[in-house]
Parts: structure tokens; sequence; C-alpha cells
């Protein structure tokens, strides 16, 4: 009970300072690759990288490509569009980029499963969080790519190992995969608003997951309510944050009106299992002078499936009799300088027929976040981050489960402080505490608190 009355405390003063300020992440990778290729610094496309400004989030909704925004960069800097076509680049160009975090983190858990029960457990380590290799460009007029590798680390991860998984977390340390891996075809029949991406890419979220400017992440993108079938799988269970593979149209047109409709897999860019698609689709508009959206998601996922070697022995992609679920969102950035402020509201059902239980019925819950950046020295590079999270579960899919099981609240504090910043390398010093209260989830039914302290060094090159 104390250690809920402490958990509480610290989640209800996160809220308070979120309230105080009004902070928002908007993040994306920086790729010094970029820099290198038109000659720019960081800052023309970054407040403090990762996080883009606004330029650079009209370079990202381009594919990359500086062509048509010229007029927006400074004049010493609008020729450099001439360095777009490969041609044009000197032959020892190469569009490669690097980023490795190196950090130490400290966390507190408790209630958590070990030989001798239920026990509050902390570890300490040190190692390295990250290590991405990107490659990106123009391939020919109006054709992009986008390749992001991620060796494995795991011999000096600093991931948690399994027994400690949490929210958007990858378990046991990075596993060698190729996240990102796709090509863009730019405004197909010259219209501009059609944009075709295919392949391995990230949903066209509010806030990035995958390139955050916080350690921890959004427990919201990946939640499903106790025993639903759609998440028994934990490396192909769908999380918004994770890359997808599939096809995205999208497009922005001069009004500010911006789209993106995605046909995925819905299986974080890993093998599916049944042949049904998913469907995202986001839509934004500004509204006096700020932007605001709405988002749907609607998923399958098999509840039965061919067997070889006995009922647990699936034969993965032969998956059948499908059920349904389907998440609905509102979002908004709001930007007043030096504050910008980013929230998400989902309303979430999964069918009955998820739920293996005598008389299932279908689950919702509602849950989000508000997330913040506040500019501290009105130059961009000290950043104070500021984050909170909840879901909760109005109905389960067992009617004898406990309605609050899941329920979860969250309060992340970060701040960012840019060390060395030019068109080669950036390093940003990152330090960032974390607290996430979970209920009922122990394996005894107990309320679980997690805290991390975690300082890192951020490096892009």
């Amino acid at each position: 009970e104390a250690n809920s009355m402490r958990g509480r405390t610290v989640v209800w003063a996160g809220v308070l300072a979120v309230s105080a300020v009004g902070w928002l992440v908007q993040a994306a990778w920086a790729v010094p690759a970029f820099t290198r290729k038109f000659d720019v610094d960081c800052s023309d496309c970054h407040t403090i990288a990762p996080a883009l400004n606004d330029f650079g989030e009209r370079f990202r909704d381009r594919g990359y490509s500086i062509a048509g925004l010229e007029a927006s960069l400074p004049d010493e800097l609008q020729d450099q569009a001439a360095k777009e076509d490969p041609e044009d680049l000197p032959p020892a160009y190469w569009p490669i980029s690097l980023r490795t975090i190196l950090g130490y983190r400290v966390r507190s858990l408790d209630h958590q499963s070990t030989d001798v029960g239920e026990a509050k457990v902390k570890t300490r380590t040190s190692g390295i969080d990250r290590l991405d290799l990107t490659w990106g460009g123009l391939l020919a007029k109006d054709l992009n790519f986008y390749i992001t590798y991620r060796p494995a680390v795991a011999n000096v991860s600093l991931a948690e190992p399994a027994m400690f998984v949490y929210p958007s977390d990858t378990p046991g340390g990075q596993q060698g995969e190729l996240e990102s891996a796709w090509v863009r075809f730019n405004s197909l029949a010259g219209n501009p608003l059609l944009n075709l991406k295919l392949g391995s890419f990230e949903l066209d979220v509010p806030a990035s997951s995958s390139r955050r400017l916080t350690f921890s992440g959004y427990p919201i993108y990946g939640y499903f309510p106790k025993d639903s079938k759609a998440a028994l799988e934990a490396d192909t269970k769908l999380n918004w944050g994770e890359h997808q593979l599939g096809a995205e149209l999208m497009g922005a047109g001069p009004s500010g009106l911006r789209y993106a409709v995605a046909v995925i897999n819905g299986t974080n860019g890993r093998a599916d299992n049944n042949s049904a698609f998913d469907y995202f689709a986001r839509v934004t508009h500004p509204v006096s002078g700020q932007r605001l959206g709405v988002l749907g998601y609607w998923g399958t996922a098999p509840t039965d499936f061919q067997t070889n070697g006995g009922p647990t022995a699936a034969i993965r992609g032969s998956g059948r009799a499908d059920q349904t679920f389907y998440r609905l969102g509102l979002d908004g950035d709001l930007r007043y300088t030096p504050i910008r402020l980013l929230f998400l509201g989902v309303y979430g059902s999964d069918s009955a027929g998820l739920f293996t239980v005598s008389d299932p019925q279908d689950a919702t819950f509602a849950g989000g976040f508000v997330e913040g950046q506040y500019d501290l020295l009105k130059d961009w590079n000290t950043i104070l981050v500021a984050r909170f999270d909840v879901i909760r579960n109005n109905k389960q899919g067992n009617a004898l489960t406990a309605k609050k099981t899941g329920d979860l609240d969250g309060v992340t504090l970060a701040a960012l402080y840019n060390l060395v910043e030019s068109s080669r390398i950036d390093l940003v010093l990152h330090g960032e505490y974390s607290h996430v209260t979970t209920k009922l989830t122990s394996v005894d039914g107990n309320t679980q608190n997690d805290n991390r302290f975690v300082v890192a060094f951020d490096l892009m090159m």
C-alpha cells in the first residue's frame, strides 16, 4: 500500500508538471547523411536531434526529397536542391549514417516473479541501447528509399533481460534485424497528394515510437486486454510503434490537409500468421494554427491454426477463424513557442471471439498520453520532456476478470542537452526518469510499480 501511495504521488506530480508547462515531443531520427548531402547543419531540420522542426517534417513528408522546399530555406542554402539528383553528387558521397546510444540504467520493479516467489528486484547495468545503420535518399526522380539495419548487440546491450518486459520494449537484448526497408514513388500521375510507399515502414502515428526522444515507449500503442488472443505472441503482437510490412498511400496539400492510409500485415515487420490484412488511416488538418487529427485501426487475429506435432505446434501462416479488433483515436499537435504539446486519446475494442473463456464478451478500453517539450534556453540546445500515460479498461473479455486488471498510469521526465552539433556529428546528453504502475498484473494478482533512471550519450554521425 505504501508503494502504491508513493507511485500515485509520483504519477500525479508528473501530471501537474505536464499541466504546468504543457510540453510535447514529435520525434524522428537525425540522419547526418542528409546534412552531408545538402551541406546543411542538423539544426536546419531538427530542434534537438532527433526531434524535427517544421522544415524537417515537410522534408520527411516528401520522402526525404528537398525539391520544392527551397523557398523555406535561408537564402544562402536555397541552391542546395541542385544536389538532389544522385548524378550531381561527388562520387565519394555515400548516403549512410550511424546512431548509437551508450548509457547507464538503474531499475526497480516490485512484485516480480522469482524462484522464491514475488519480490522486489533492483538492477544496475551499463551498455549500448541501440546501434542503427541508416541509408536513405533519392534513387531517381520521384523515387526515394530508406533502410535501417540494427545489428545484434545482445552481448553489450543496455536492454533488460526477458523477465523485465516493459511496454514497447524489446525484451532480452536487441536482435539483429532490418527495421526499415522501403521505397516510395512520389507524385503518382503528377499529383503531389499521391505518394506510395512499399516495404517495412513506421505507421503515421502522432508520435513516433521508434524515433522518440524518451527511452520509455508508448503503452497505448501495443495495448490489448488480458487474455486477448491478438496479444499472445510477444514477437508479432501488434504495436503501432513497430515497423509494419505493407503499403502506404499518403499526401500533404497546400491547405495543410495531411492523410495516410496503410494496408499492412499488422505483425511488426514479421511473417504473418493469417491471410487477412490490417488497415490503418490517419487524417490531420490545421485548426487556428494548431494541428488536429483522427485515426483508426482495424485488424484481425487468428484463433485457430493447422498444426504439425501437437496442438501447440502451429504452422506459421496457417491462421484461420479470424476475429476482429479496432482502435479509434483523436490526436493534436499544439505549438506555443517555446512550448509544444502532443496528445492522443484512443478507444479500443476486441471482439468476444478473441477470448477463450466459457462466456466471453467484447472487451473495451480507453487510454492515451499527453507529451511535451519545452525549449529551456530558447536556442533548441536544451529541451525538457514530460509525458503522462494512462489506460483504463471498461470491460474485460472474461467477465470474471477484475475490471481494472491492466489499468496503467505512467509518467516520464527527461532532459536532453546538445553537446555537439554540426553537419558531421550530433552528440546529445540524455537523462530520464520513468515510473509506471499497472494494476493486478503480477503472478499473484498484485499491482506492479516499475521505476527506471537512465543517463546516456546519444551519438549520430
